[in-house]
C-alpha cells in the first residue's frame, strides 16, 4: 500500500458567474482597527483589496538609497516616505495607496490632518521586487487617472527605472525604461542629475 502523503493539497476555488468580491473600505479598516482585529501598519488598501506590505532587505535598501539620492535635490522636510496619499475623490473610500517615496510641492508639515493629494505631488516612487506587475498595471492606472505629475518604478531585480510622465485619463502618454548606466533629470529639478546606478544596492 502506498505511503500517505502528509502534504496539503490546495484545490483551485471555482466561483460561480455572478458572484461579487467583498470590497474593504477605509471605514471598514478604521473599525478592524480599533477593535484589534487589523493591525492597519502591515496592509495597503487599494482599489477595494488589502495588500500585505512584505518587503526584503534589497527593497528596504534601494528605498534608503533613492531617499539619499533625492536629498542631493530636495529638501528633506519635502520627501514623505511610506505614508497615504489621496488619488482621486471617487476612489477615496477603497483606496489609500502608500508609495513608498514622495516629493511633495510643500513641506509634509503641512500635511498634518490630511493627506497629500495629486497637486500636492511632484513626484511619486514606488520600489518594486515582487510587486512590479502592480506598480507598472493597476497602480501606474490609477496614478496616471489622478493626474500625478512623473511616476517611478524601480525595478529592484533588473536594475531599472521605468519613468512614467504625461498622465492621461488612460495611462501614460510617455514611458521611458532607463538602464543603471544612465542619467535621469526628474521634472521638478530641472538642474539635476541623478545617477541611475546609486539608486541599486
Amino acid at each position: 500500500m502506498p505511503a500517505l502523503s502528509m502534504e496539503p493539497t490546495f484545490l483551485p476555488l471555482q466561483v460561480e458567474r455572478g458572484t461579487q468580491r467583498l470590497l474593504w473600505t477605509r471605514t471598514a479598516i478604521r473599525r478592524l482597527t480599533a477593535s484589534g482585529l487589523l493591525d492597519a501598519e502591515r496592509y495597503e488598501l487599494f482599489e477595494g483589496e488589502l495588500i500585505g506590505k512584505i518587503k526584503n532587505r534589497r527593497h528596504t535598501i534601494t528605498l534608503r538609497r533613492v531617499r539619499q539620492a533625492l536629498l542631493v535635490f530636495f529638501a528633506e522636510e519635502y520627501l514623505q516616505a511610506e505614508a497615504p496619499v489621496e488619488v482621486a475623490p471617487e476612489d477615496s473610500e477603497t483606496s489609500a495607496p502608500e508609495p513608498d517615496l514622495v516629493v511633495l510641492t510643500r513641506p509634509d508639515e503641512d500635511f498634518l490632518d490630511t493627506n497629500p493629494g495629486p497637486a500636492d505631488i511632484a513626484l511619486l516612487i514606488e520600489i518594486a521586487d515582487s510587486t512590479l506587475r502592480r506598480d507598472l498595471g493597476s497602480k501606474a492606472r490609477r496614478y496616471a487617472a489622478a493626474r500625478i505629475r512623473e511616476y517611478w518604478v524601480v525595478d529592484v531585480e533588473n536594475r531599472k527605472l521605468h519613468v512614467h510622465r504625461d498622465p492621461q485619463t488612460d495611462g501614460w502618454a510617455s514611458i521611458t525604461v532607463l538602464e543603471e548606466t544612465q542619467t535621469l533629470t526628474p521634472l521638478a529639478a530641472p538642474n539635476a542629475i541623478l545617477l541611475l546606478g546609486e539608486l541599486f544596492p
